[in-house]
């Protein structure tokens, strides 16, 4: 739920109270001759009206219009609202909001429901939540009015079906989107058409085309096979400037718990370039040539970018032993006229780190004597990320081979201090 000015709400009480004691009551009737919206640039002065529940010429007391602005607040569209009102010849008034656009809105996703195009079922919510035109705000009673509000469209054309909503993200990372889904329905994929292909007959592209065939469907599901398999199969084939269209389907077996849809994922494929050449840029503690050997194209080949950026993912392996743990990088396709593309490695190579604190896990006082002693990498030294694994390799004549014990280290980077605590622990086998 969003969180209200503390001002505006003293400034709403106060134009209520201010009324209030001018006409004994806040109680007290009257008609409600005008409404005005004002501040808002995502929903029609319409919509918004129309989400207070307010109707022109009906008896409002000024209770009534404090409960229409906790509603519409509370529906987490908007970050403020504020509403006043006027005389304007007694015994009617003139009311005003004043709102404020939430920021932060992501898209519904009808997961299964697929017994009404999105484009009709949209329409059919908002004619029952005013406020909600396809996408929602990240908090308020919005969600659960649109999750009502499907049930009672689909209930209305027959169909029982208890509705849910559940975030979708990933753990750590904003909320993407609000999916709704239909309870004990499972949409089967009967075909798939991917209009503007060419490479029908490749054969992976026959194994993902399969594989969707065998999987069941929903919504965020057709939107990840686009982002997961199709962007990654056209540029590991040179499409570098493929484009998708939003994904569509077609009901073909209306059945209320075991419906079957085709989709349609339309394809706009470019051109298909050849590699010619690479470039490092921004590399100093390792020498660009050195890079350059990870380098996996020939020239004149399909510009494989999937091929390459996997080759160029170990870069690290060259920066690790230098303490630069943050060194990444970045491919920036350079395109020729002629069909032809240059791959630039952009390297950031980040701050060196040093050597934090060795801690012994599940050995005795003993041991971790012999095994500190035995550790050569000295707290402040520039960190070395291969020397752990070469570490690894001294432990058994330490610890005794007559035992059999399994060794597990764990590295745990403080990006404030820039340093690297290594924790080690045996486990007895």
């Amino acid at each position: 739920m969003p969180r209200y000015s503390p001002r505006i709400l003293l400034l709403t009480i106060c134009c209520c109270f201010a009324f209030g004691q001018a006409n004994d009551s806040s109680t007290k009737k009257y008609v409600l001759a005008s409404v005005k919206v004002t501040g808002s640039k995502r929903y029609s002065v319409a919509d918004v009206v129309s989400s207070t529940g307010l109707a022109l010429n009906q008896h409002v007391s000024i209770d009534d219009l404090q409960k229409a602005s906790d509603a519409v607040g509370q529906s987490g569209a908007f970050s403020s609202v504020q509403y006043t009102y006027a005389s304007i010849g007694m015994p009617k008034i003139e009311a005003t909001f004043k709102v404020v656009d939430s920021p932060d809105y992501v898209p519904a996703i009808f997961q299964n429901i697929v017994w009404v195009p999105n484009a009709e079922l949209i329409a059919a919510i908002h004619g029952r939540v005013p406020l909600f035109n396809g996408n929602l705000p990240m908090m308020g009673t919005l969600q659960e009015q649109v999750r009502a509000a499907t049930a009672g469209f689909l209930k209305q054309r027959g169909m029982n079906a208890e509705i849910t909503a559940s975030p979708l993200g990933d753990i750590g990372k904003p909320l993407r989107a609000v999916a709704y889904s239909a309870d004990g329905v499972t949409v089967r994929i009967a075909d798939v058409n991917l209009a503007g292909c060419t490479l029908t007959s490749d054969p992976e592209l026959k194994l993902i085309t399969k594989s969707l065939m065998q999987t069941e469907f929903d919504q965020s599901f057709m939107r990840r096979i686009v982002e997961l398999d199709l962007i990654d199969f056209y540029q590991s084939r040179g499409y570098l400037d493929v484009k998708f269209s939003e994904p569509t389907f077609t009901l073909t077996k209306d059945d209320r718990v075991a419906p079957e849809v085709a989709i349609s994922i339309p394809i706009t494929e470019g051109t298909q370039y050849r590699f010619a050449g690479a470039t490092v840029e921004g590399a100093s503690a390792v020498p660009p040539a050195e890079i350059g050997k990870l380098v996996p194209l020939q020239m004149g080949e399909i510009a494989d970018l999937v091929k390459f950026k996997a080759a160029l993912s170990k870069v690290r392996k060259l920066y690790g032993p230098l303490g630069l743990m943050e060194a990444a990088t970045r491919i920036e396709p350079r395109r020729n006229p002629d069909g032809t593309v240059i791959f630039a490695v952009l390297v950031k190579e980040g701050v060196a780190y040093h050597m934090g604190k060795l801690e012994l896990h599940g050995v005795s006082p003993d041991l971790t004597a012999r095994l500190t002693r035995a550790w050569r990498l000295a707290t402040g030294a520039l960190y070395d990320d291969n020397y752990p694994k070469r570490f690894m390799g001294e432990v058994p004549p330490i610890v005794g081979m007559s035992q059999k014990v399994e060794y597990i280290y764990r590295e745990v980077l403080h990006d404030d201090l820039k340093t690297v605590d290594v924790s080690l622990e045996l486990r007895p086998r």
